[in-house]
């Protein structure tokens, strides 16, 4: 980034770390906030009439933020999580996270992480009979499109975020491109 500003050329990241375009004025990142993501996610729950929420979530630091959102989002908007578990990158056994979904009977599970173990979790929850509403972050889209087949996916809410950025640089962006 240093050097593509200092060259004075735009740069457009597909980076999940907000503090990006604190770096120059010329730095646009393409990746939807967590903040605006999960607000979006929770009333979403909100008005389908979920109260209760399973949150499954990747165990990695780029992950956590989104999670940290979804809880204060959740709050706010009164939704209680049942059950709360982390999983590891390399996980291909979640059966015991999703015994334990079971036992917590959420209305609607969220699934936050990169997508490279949501085909593992989809097969496990329908192998063991879970029949439940899912919802999961942007990389549910990625993954299903790649990995699996769609009929592991039957019955998944697929998220699609769009926010009104108000941000002046952006609007001055637009204005001029």
């Amino acid at each position: 980034v240093p050097v593509l500003t200092r060259a004075g050329a735009l740069t457009f990241a597909q980076c999940m770390d907000p503090t990006i375009t604190a770096s120059s004025d010329l730095v646009f990142r393409l990746f939807p906030s967590y903040e605006i993501e999960q607000q979006i996610t929770s009333k979403f729950m909100k008005s389908q009439g979920y109260r209760a929420v399973a949150l499954l979530y990747a165990n990695n630091a780029g992950i956590l933020p989104e999670v940290d959102a979804f809880r204060r989002a959740s709050r706010t908007d009164g939704l209680a999580i049942t059950y709360e578990r982390p999983f590891e990158m390399e996980q291909t056994d979640l059966r015991t996270e999703i015994l334990g979904i079971r036992k917590a009977q959420p209305d609607v599970v969220l699934i936050l992480g990169y997508g490279g173990n949501y085909p593992v979790i989809m097969k496990q929850i329908k192998e063991n009979g879970l029949v439940i509403h899912l919802l999961g972050n942007v990389a549910l889209e990625q993954s299903a499109a790649t990995q699996g087949g769609t009929a592991l996916y039957e019955g998944v809410m697929f998220p699609s975020f769009s926010a009104a950025q108000t941000n002046p640089k952006v609007a001055q962006f637009r204005e001029r491109y």
